[in-house]
């Protein structure tokens, strides 16, 4: 009885925690969506990292235990000796993603050109390895997948057909993956065959002007005594001077400076005084009344009056000022 009742005990706090666990995990799964970007990404990649380094010690070295040896197995069945090279690749993704940012646009190209590669790939390590048909010797050829890309083509076309495409294949995987066209492919290998080719040196239509400008002023002097003349038609007579030697040039007088003009003064005004029209037209007098349209009456107060005389009188009662608006 004694140990029945250390089992029940023992089996319901094992309940109770993992009641409360998967509460908890529940609870907080909404919480873990809200992670930053940059850290989701950084643990896919360490994830990438760990697959990685369990297939190199399973894959390359049989020595990742039985859950390693199963992973192996499995990739093996798929990709037969392809299985070699996942360890690089996943390493090189790892890497990848720690150290690049996202690039979203460029996914498809990616996705579509790896899998092109991969399957021209696996076909032809299918068709190296004869198009085998039994489960163990796939594991060292291309895998199931090979089998499935090589098999039909060496069967319906042939080997010899096969293998060209598949190259072509894989060819057209990588051009994609690069992001690289055929155009530029074509443009940079013709470069590396002709590499003087349009290396030509670019001429400057400055100096093209200049250069002929130069030679006609220097064909225009005479060995020996030789005359220059500056902008103000004064003639400098250089002796000795010869056809690579440079004129010195004669500077140009300066305009003198005309004195400003002092108006007179003017009497000071003392009184009001009617000014004169111009062009003789006398004295300006002031219209009629008569002639003037009558306008209304003034008002005594407006709205706007009293807000301007309300604002005056407050700002003068806060600075204390004994003075009012009327």
């Amino acid at each position: 009885m004694l140990i029945g009742r250390i089992i029940a005990a023992v089996w319901h706090a094992l309940a109770v925690s993992l009641g409360t666990l998967a509460r908890t995990a529940g609870r907080n799964a909404a919480t873990a969506r809200e992670l930053d970007a940059a850290h989701r990404r950084d643990g896919a990649a360490l994830g990438v990292l760990a697959l990685g380094l369990v297939m190199v010690m399973g894959v390359w070295f049989e020595a990742a235990g039985p859950v390693g040896r199963g992973i192996a197995t499995a990739t093996r069945f798929a990709v037969g000796n392809g299985a070699l090279l996942v360890p690089v690749v996943l390493l090189a993704l790892a890497a990848h993603m720690l150290r690049q940012a996202p690039v979203p646009e460029s996914r498809g190209r990616v996705v579509v050109g790896s899998t092109a590669v991969t399957l021209a790939v696996l076909g032809l390590f299918d068709l190296w390895a004869g198009s085998p048909d039994t489960t163990h010797a796939r594991e060292h050829a291309g895998g199931i997948v090979g089998a499935v890309v090589g098999g039909p083509l060496s069967s319906g076309l042939s080997a010899a057909i096969a293998v060209p495409l598949l190259l072509i294949a894989g060819a057209f995987g990588i051009l994609v993956f690069t992001a690289t066209p055929i155009s530029a492919l074509v443009e940079y290998v013709g470069q590396l065959i002709r590499p003087g080719h349009g290396d030509i040196d670019e001429i400057d239509p400055y100096e093209q002007d200049v250069e002929p400008a130069m030679r006609r002023r220097r064909s225009a002097r005479a060995v020996g005594d030789e005359k220059s003349v500056d902008p103000s038609g004064t003639t400098v007579e250089m002796p000795g001077l010869g056809d690579e030697q440079a004129v010195v040039p004669v500077p140009r007088p300066r305009r003198p400076r005309t004195p400003k003009i002092a108006e007179p003064e003017l009497p000071p005004i003392t009184a009001p005084v009617q000014l004169e029209l111009n062009n003789g037209a006398g004295l300006y007098t002031l219209p009629s009344l008569k002639d003037l349209a009558q306008g209304g009456p003034h008002m005594e107060h407006t709205k706007a009056n009293d807000e301007v005389i309300a604002s005056l009188t407050q700002v003068f009662g806060e600075f204390d000022v004994d003075c009012a608006v009327t």
